[in-house]
């Protein structure tokens, strides 16, 4: 027992797993921007996750240049663009992972180049690799 019948204890040890549980929601929670322009980026990303084109690539047709999107994404999400796309790609991996889609499938529908690079991306993003994550959701 955690705790170990100490009511401090227990009152840390509950703090403590809403502190984990919290950092874990925090870390998955996307934010669109509100600027149109820097919505329209966000939409052409999130259509072909897969794609390894630039930011540069992704505004065409926006009426922004990709140094605009850039500050509206810091200032409208929190995170840059490319912060917010491995973000992005990192909850659409965690959704196939959850309906069955082995790592490696899940990374290469969102742009990684294998298992290892799936698996790297994840952890930096999440905070731990795939397969601790369900382990601990399982749990």
């Amino acid at each position: 027992m955690l705790a170990n019948g100490v009511p401090e204890h227990a009152r840390l040890a509950a703090l403590l797993m809403d502190q984990i549980i919290h950092r874990r929601a925090n870390s998955l929670q996307i934010t669109l921007p509100a600027d149109g322009r820097a919505r329209l980026v966000a939409a052409k990303a999130q259509a072909n996750l897969a794609t390894t084109k630039p930011i540069s690539g992704l505004v065409s047709g926006s009426g922004a240049s990709a140094r605009s999107i850039e500050r509206l994404f810091l200032k409208e999400t929190g995170m840059t663009f490319g912060r917010w796309l491995k973000q992005v790609r990192a909850l659409h991996a965690l959704g196939r992972l959850a309906a069955g889609d082995s790592v490696t499938m899940a990374g290469l529908a969102v742009g990684y180049a294998g298992t290892g690079a799936s698996i790297a991306m994840f952890k930096r993003v999440v905070g731990e690799t795939p397969g601790s994550y369900f382990l601990h959701e399982s749990v």
